[in-house]
């Protein structure tokens, strides 16, 4: 396997995997003996990136650096938070 064909399965294979982590996941878990806790759609989407994420590093399909952008760029648009809670304005001196 060539090193451009890898990093071809990573390119695509990092969004499927992320999105398959993010459907398969369950809705609530168990912290205890009847006890359970709603599993929310911020938490399964983080995870699903996550794993999105290492995809790409692992693979090395596209740059670290913008890997590392990607929660930047997908949590605003996914409404998980607003943008001011990820890039707030830098104080002057």
């Amino acid at each position: 396997m060539t090193a451009a064909m890898v990093k071809r399965i990573g390119l695509f294979g990092g969004p499927i995997a992320g999105l398959l982590c993010y459907s398969l996941l369950p809705l609530r878990y168990s912290t205890g003996p009847g006890e359970w806790v709603d599993f929310i759609q911020a938490g399964r989407a983080t995870l699903g990136l996550m794993v999105w994420m290492a995809g790409w590093w692992l693979t090395e399909a596209v740059d670290i650096e913008a890997t590392a952008l990607l929660p930047i760029v997908t949590f605003p648009l996914l409404a998980l938070r607003p943008w001011s809670k990820y890039c707030p304005p830098t104080p002057r001196t």
